[in-house]
């Protein structure tokens, strides 16, 4: 599944329903914003109305190596506070 690609809005709909909805579009869209995610591509969508528009598509093992690389993060900044925070502050 990780070499599939997949929309902002599919992959956070997929990671929801397996792991707990721990992505959402927006943060995907912040982590491409701040180049820290990457398209693979271009998917064109049809609209309701009959449009089309071209969609940016991600590999989903990429957006879950991300998010598990932040997470990490923030469990280390977390264990780094308590470390450096005095006793009774």
């Amino acid at each position: 599944m990780d070499d599939y690609l997949g929309t902002a809005r599919e992959i956070s709909a997929l990671l929801r329903q397996m792991e707990g909805g721990r992505v959402s579009t927006k943060a995907i869209a912040g982590y491409v914003r701040r180049g820290r995610l990457e398209s693979a591509g271009d998917r064109v969508e049809f609209r309701a109305n009959g449009a089309t528009a071209k969609v940016p598509v991600y590999r989903i093992g990429a957006v879950r190596e991300l998010v598990a690389k932040l997470d990490d993060e923030r469990r280390e900044r977390r264990a780094l506070r308590k470390v450096n925070t005095p006793r009774g502050a």
